[in-house]
């Protein structure tokens, strides 16, 4: 978030506080349900394990992309995958 504040020029608060007038969530909760839709993608489209799945889609680890995909989906990504897989 303190990227995307320095990008346009804005102190952290007040780009927090602009965003989430203007998207209607905090920088994070944006941030991270974009993580979880990439993520979502890769599960759908590849055969790649949640290890490699969280550091390509910027989570810290697999337990962190776990956390926000019960937050986010209110489902496990394993059971994401076994419902929705193409292969």
């Amino acid at each position: 978030v303190g990227a995307m504040a320095a990008r346009v020029h804005m102190s952290l608060r007040n780009f927090s506080r602009v965003f989430r007038s203007e998207v209607g969530h905090t920088p994070a909760a944006f941030v991270e349900k974009l993580r979880v839709e990439a993520a979502r993608r890769h599960l759908e489209e590849t055969d790649q394990s949640l290890d490699q799945i969280a550091t390509s889609c910027g989570f810290g680890s697999a337990d962190s992309m776990r956390r926000s995909f019960h937050r986010v989906l209110k489902v496990a990504p394993n059971d994401y995958r076994q419902r929705f897989c193409q292969q």
